[in-house]
C-alpha cells in the first residue's frame, strides 16, 4: 500500500488491511497525509483490541491547503 488511492480501493473491495497497516513504514515516496492516515488506522486498531472496549469510533481531522477532511471509522 503506497497511497490514498490504494487505501480507498482496499476499502471498496472490502479487503483486510490489518497486516499492511501493522507493517507500515513511512518512505520518501509516501505523502505526508498518507502517513498520517496510516498511523491513525494503526492507533485505531490498537485501541480496538482492548478487551474492555466493545466498540471504537475514531475521528481524524486532516487539514489540507484548501479543505478540511473529517474521517470517521
Amino acid at each position: 500500500m503506497n497511497n490514498l488511492c490504494d487505501l480507498y480501493l482496499a476499502y471498496l473491495e472490502k479487503r483486510k488491511i490489518y497486516e499492511k497497516v501493522k507493517e507500515f513504514q513511512k518512505q520518501e515516496n509516501h505523502s505526508r497525509n498518507f502517513a498520517i492516515i496510516m498511523d491513525w488506522i494503526n492507533e485505531t486498531i490498537e485501541i480496538s483490541q482492548f478487551a474492555s472496549q466493545q466498540a471504537v469510533t475514531a475521528c481524524l481531522m486532516l487539514k489540507t491547503d484548501e479543505e478540511t477532511l473529517l474521517i470517521t471509522a
